[in-house]
């Protein structure tokens, strides 16, 4: 298999782009076979847009290139510019809006105090329910999430920072260099375990999916694992729910194209070696998706404005409130259904069945801000509801 990374450096070094479609030719040339014929225009518009998307999918995944780096604590108490790195203390000083603000938005996280830790969190057995917002919180100002979450950051990041706002909670990720294409964001963990209920665990969250400067660099995560806290990144991983190796993990990634993705990860400690690219990775259980089929039947997993199926979009004139939209994953032994705004919008059934360590015993569920191929200096994500067998 053709190792897409060196092709994306020599298509850079041409000067040429690096679109998904580009390398497939190009690895194809180069193996002196004809490049597939283009996707079939004639397609309905959502359906090209999954194609597409799946093209991506297939290069990020064979390549192994981008991987997720480091896994540590993110620090949510006040912040001194003296503590950043130059990189950070510039952005701060130009004071420039991040990518994915929203009108009257917070100054970054690594630019502010940051104010002592604050519990909204309806606590109960084996439920939670959390709107992150407090009138406790004035606007414009940052508190600390770590009164109901441990906030972990993976990838090789030059800062991420994490706050509650009087909206809801919000992260900022600096990768460091923006001509360097890197993978990584924040993990948010409630601090309390569960179970499922009658063979299902919900989970439900406020996410703003749609903004226009996510494009394809910026998506969200639902991870349920019996790991507390992220540990370290599976071989060739790219995504949040490549962060517990050693753990039975299965989750779901929105991406900003309004595409659905989700995975099962088997317990196999299966750790990145110093050359990624020498090995390949068999820890994938099923990876399900609007082309991928794990189950017997499927339904929907891509926008469908024609159906009402389709993400509320925003930009920075609109105010957060107005951006957000409601995601509701419901996983059972061999289903999982997503709904969007109180309607079904991706489902596979006939699984094959999850293991006794998520069905049986106590896991923990985690919601990750994830952000990759960065080119923006400052990506921020905003989000409101976290709730977990509501």
């Amino acid at each position: 298999m053709t190792d897409h990374r060196d092709l994306f450096e020599r298509r850079a070094q041409r000067g040429e782009p690096r679109g998904a479609q580009n390398v497939i030719d190009a690895a194809h040339r180069e193996r002196g076979a004809t490049p597939p014929p283009p996707p079939d225009t004639r397609a309905p518009s959502g359906l090209r847009r999954v194609l597409v998307a799946a093209l991506v999918l297939v290069v990020a995944g064979v390549s192994g290139y981008a991987l997720l780096g480091q896994v540590r604590p993110s620090s949510t108490d006040s912040t001194s510019l003296a503590d950043v790195s130059a990189t950070t203390r510039k952005l701060c000083e130009a004071a420039l809006p991040p990518a994915g603000a929203v009108a009257e938005d917070a100054p970054l996280v690594a630019c502010s105090d940051i104010g002592g830790p604050l519990s909204t969190a309806d606590r109960s057995a084996n439920r939670w329910s959390d709107t992150v917002s407090s009138p406790d919180v004035s606007p414009g100002d940052l508190r600390s999430l770590d009164a109901d979450y441990t906030v972990s950051v993976v990838g090789e990041l030059d800062n991420v920072g994490a706050a509650r706002t009087a909206e809801g909670w919000l992260v900022d990720v600096i990768p460091g260099d923006p001509d360097l294409e890197v993978r990584g964001g924040a993990v948010i963990t409630p601090r309390a375990a569960f179970e499922f209920v009658d063979g299902s665990l919900v989970v439900e969250a406020q996410l703003l999916l749609g903004h226009d400067d996510y494009q394809s660099s910026g998506w969200y995560e639902i991870v349920v694992t019996p790991e507390a806290l992220p540990t370290g990144n599976r071989l060739d991983g790219l995504f949040a729910t490549d962060v517990f190796p050693g753990a039975w993990t299965v989750g779901c990634r929105f991406e900003a194209g309004g595409n659905t993705v989700c995975v099962l990860n088997d317990e196999t400690d299966d750790t990145a070696p110093a050359d990624a690219s020498a090995q390949r990775r068999n820890d994938r259980v099923w990876q399900a998706s609007a082309i991928e089929l794990a189950g017997t039947d499927s339904f929907g997993g891509f926008s469908q404005p024609e159906l009402g199926l389709d993400y509320a979009g925003c930009d920075a004139s609109r105010r957060l409130n107005t951006c957000l939209d409601t995601v509701r994953l419901t996983l059972s032994a061999t289903s999982l259904k997503v709904e969007l705004n109180g309607s079904e919008y991706f489902s596979q059934t006939g699984l094959p069945e999850l293991p006794a360590e998520l069905l049986e015993d106590k896991v923990s569920v985690h919601l990750a801000a994830m952000t990759g191929h960065e080119e923006a200096a400052v990506r921020r994500f905003h989000g409101r509801l976290i709730a977990v067998n509501p």
